[in-house]
């Protein structure tokens, strides 16, 4: 019970009790004792009402202010998880079974097979790149997507909402795409060979993004009328990447 609540209730209870107590010959006090803690016991009930309107005023702004945020919102991050996508169709054999929510999509077949896609094959993209050069590109302008989102209506939010918005644009997981481009240049200049795979922990950066990505995800979704998920379409061949197209051919 809220605290101006129980008070109002305590000092209504003690009257109320008082004046069950007076004797007969004090009739009068006994009566207008009763009638302070009828009172009381109806301020309750108003303030209770007054109240109740007014957090239901608020939760309307809230929503409201959420709707505006996360249309906004709702572009980079499907962005975000689009190429989170195509990094497991480019690296996977096609599934028996395919989904068409992303929230079902991040099991461990898909770290698994993620860890098989070769960065120095092209990406399926135009102009022509190889996955080094498209996921630094895009990982970029995701990033940006979300900094201007944040920076224009960020104000809008409460702080928790915020600090998730904060942390999906501040993701190791963008930070990593973003910095690989210079991978195959840095092992040219000290005389490295490698298979430019994420056999060896890289794609442990990904299952550590990814529940901040769907707890965002969840709350857009519950705030939008078009909620973000796998387009049945992208399942198909004729839509790049086509299924396991830059798995490495190198037997591990």
């Amino acid at each position: 019970m809220n605290s101006n609540y129980f008070k109002l209730f305590l000092v209504g209870t003690v009257l109320l009790l008082i004046s069950l107590n007076i004797s007969a010959d004090w009739e009068w006090g006994s009566g207008a004792l009763s009638n302070l803690a009828t009172g009381f016991y109806g301020s309750i009930v108003l303030f209770y009402l007054v109240e109740q309107s007014f957090e239901k005023q608020k939760e309307t702004e809230r929503t409201e202010r959420s709707k505006i945020v996360f249309s906004r919102i709702k572009n980079p991050l499907s962005d975000f998880l689009r190429l989170l996508w195509q990094v497991f169709k480019a690296s996977s054999n096609r599934p028996e079974e395919l989904t068409n929510s992303y929230t079902h999509l991040f099991t461990d077949d898909y770290y698994q097979n993620i860890r098989y896609l070769d960065f120095s094959q092209e990406a399926p993209v135009v102009p022509r790149r190889t996955w080094f050069q498209f996921l630094s590109s895009r990982s970029a302008e995701i990033k940006k997507q979300f900094e201007a989102s944040i920076d224009a209506y960020g104000y809008l939010l409460d702080n928790d909402t915020l600090t998730l918005i904060e942390s999906v644009c501040q993701s190791g997981i963008l930070n990593y795409f973003m910095q690989i481009q210079v991978v195959p240049q840095v092992d040219q200049e000290h005389g490295f060979k490698r298979e430019y795979l994420m056999l060896n922990g890289p794609h442990e950066i990904i299952r550590e993004g990814v529940p901040s990505i769907l707890r965002l995800l969840e709350q857009v979704n519950e705030v939008l009328e078009m909620p973000i998920e796998i387009h049945p379409d992208f399942h198909r061949d004729d839509v790049s990447p086509k299924w396991g197209i830059n798995r490495t051919r190198i037997e591990i």
